[in-house]
C-alpha cells in the first residue's frame, strides 16, 4: 500500500457515495492516523454522532470547545467532538470562529501564539455548507489563511460537487472512493482529469483514489482490510 504524508498544515477532503467504504475508513484509518500528529488536537463536528467511541472530550456550545482548546496552556485531550450541533452554516461558522483562536475573555494577550494545531473535522460537509458557489467567511479564513497557524479543515462528503470551490482548490488531499457517475463527469474529471476518473470507476470495493497536487499521478489504495467484519443492517424487500 503507497505511504503518504499529511502534514500539520495540510487540508483533506474524503468523498464517497454510500456504502463505498468512505465513514469506515475515516473512523478506522484517517482518524487513528491523524490522531498520531503531535501538537495537534482534532475537533469533530459530529451532529450524526457517528465519533463517540473515539473521542476524549465532548463540548455541546461554541464557547465550551473555545475555553477546551485554550483556558489552559495545553488542551488536555487529542480530540474533542461537537456534539447536538443543528445543521446550518451559521452554527458551523460560529464553531470555527471559536476554535480558531481564545476568546476575549481567555485572551493571553495581543502576542498569544499557541502552540498547538486545529484539525475541524467537518463529518458530511454539505448539511452545513450547502452552496459549492458560496464560501462563508470563517471557511473561507480557515482555508485560505489558518495553514500559516496550523489551523486546518478536513470534510466529508457523498457528493464532490457540493463542497465549496474554494475549499476543493485550497485542500492538499482528496480521498475519493466509488463515486456517482454525475459526480465523476461533473465534477471529478473537469478537475483532476480523466486518469483520476479512471482510477476511480476501477476501484475495488473500499478502495479508494488519493488525488492531490502534491503529487504528479493520483494514487490508487487497495481497500482496508479490517480484522473484523462490520455488522450489517436487516433490510426489508419490496416486490
Amino acid at each position: 500500500m503507497a505511504k503518504i504524508e499529511i502534514k500539520p498544515d495540510h487540508h483533506i477532503l474524503v468523498i464517497g457515495k454510500t456504502g463505498s467504504g468512505k465513514s469506515f475508513a475515516t473512523k478506522y484509518v484517517f482518524l487513528p492516523a491523524l490522531r498520531r500528529q503531535p501538537q495537534q488536537v482534532l475537533v469533530i463536528l459530529d451532529s450524526k454522532r457517528e465519533y463517540g467511541g473515539i473521542t476524549d472530550v465532548t463540548v455541546q456550545t461554541p464557547q465550551e470547545l473555545n475555553h477546551f482548546l485554550y483556558k489552559e496552556e495545553k488542551p488536555q485531550g487529542k480530540i474533542v467532538r461537537i456534539v447536538g450541533a443543528k445543521p446550518s452554516e451559521a452554527m458551523a461558522e460560529e464553531y470555527l470562529s471559536n476554535a480558531y483562536q481564545p476568546a476575549f475573555d481567555i485572551a493571553k494577550g495581543p502576542s498569544y501564539e499557541p502552540t498547538f494545531g486545529v484539525r475541524f473535522f467537518i463529518e458530511d460537509m454539505p448539511m452545513f455548507y450547502d452552496s459549492p458557489y458560496k464560501t462563508p467567511e470563517q471557511l473561507k479564513y480557515w482555508v485560505c489563511m489558518g495553514r500559516q497557524h496550523r489551523r486546518t479543515v478536513c470534510g466529508t462528503s457523498q457528493r464532490f460537487q457540493l463542497i465549496p470551490k474554494t475549499v476543493q482548490t485550497q485542500c492538499d488531499h482528496v480521498f475519493m472512493f466509488k463515486l456517482s457517475e454525475y459526480d465523476l463527469v461533473h465534477a471529478v474529471i473537469p478537475h483532476y482529469g480523466q486518469n483520476a476518473g479512471m482510477k476511480i470507476q476501477t476501484l475495488e470495493r473500499y478502495g479508494y483514489v488519493l488525488c492531490s497536487d502534491l503529487y504528479d499521478e493520483p494514487i490508487k489504495f487497495k481497500p482496508y482490510q479490517p480484522n473484523f467484519t462490520p455488522k450489517s443492517e436487516k433490510g426489508i424487500y419490496l416486490d
